[in-house]
């Protein structure tokens, strides 16, 4: 797989997931400690419904304050984590999130002839993705809406063009966010990272 970004007209940056929001219980939380959110009560006294749920990441399962997870905080569920802060739970620990992540976004430049299908390119950042990368993975042609000439095909824009984000930065210590449900973590050798893609697509 040969990865071709878009040298001569963009320079791939890092990539910045800005901590969002404030922690509702306290913001000088260190990522491991969860003792503000938690309580002594077990999980068998929690209501259900309201303020407080239960934690079965804990050491000790037992209820907690609803959306209070830091991140970093153990958690069972995404409703422990602060979603104001842009936090699911993953692997039962709560992490940032690309809130775009699989969104349709459009390329803000092609390359000449249009894409190759056998390569993958990073517009980073993209206007459309915000902050984040816009992936052209596996296209051919000109997946934009105004193109005239050319032109990719619909299924493939549909599947194959979509925001994403850093998913390990390798050497160049980069902020990453974890791939969710229906993507996967791929490296891409041309920029010594990886980005999330879509599970249904085959590696190029």
């Amino acid at each position: 797989m040969q990865i071709r970004p878009l040298a001569w007209k963009l320079v791939v940056v890092a990539l910045s997931l800005g901590f969002l929001g404030t922690l509702s219980c306290g913001d000088s939380k260190s990522e491991d400690d969860s003792s503000e959110c938690s309580t002594n009560t077990p999980c068998s006294e929690c209501p259900g419904s309201g303020a407080l749920i239960c934690n079965n990441a804990l050491p000790t399962p037992a209820c907690q304050q609803r959306g209070c997870g830091a991140e970093g905080s153990p958690c069972s569920e995404t409703a422990l984590c602060n979603s104001a802060a842009d936090l699911q739970c993953v692997d039962q620990t709560c992490q940032r999130v690309n809130s775009s992540l699989g969104s349709a976004c459009e390329p803000d430049f092609v390359v000449p002839g249009g894409f190759d299908a056998t390569n993958v390119y990073t517009i980073n950042p993209s206007s459309s993705c915000g902050s984040k990368p816009c992936v052209v993975y596996g296209v051919s042609g000109n997946p934009r809406a105004d193109c005239s000439a050319e032109c990719s095909t619909q299924p493939d824009v549909n599947q194959r063009v979509f925001c994403s984000c850093r998913c390990d930065s390798g050497a160049q210590g980069d902020d990453v966010c974890p791939c969710t449900s229906g993507f996967r973590c791929e490296f891409v050798a041309g920029l010594q990272s990886s980005y999330c893609v879509r599970d249904t697509l085959p590696p190029l």
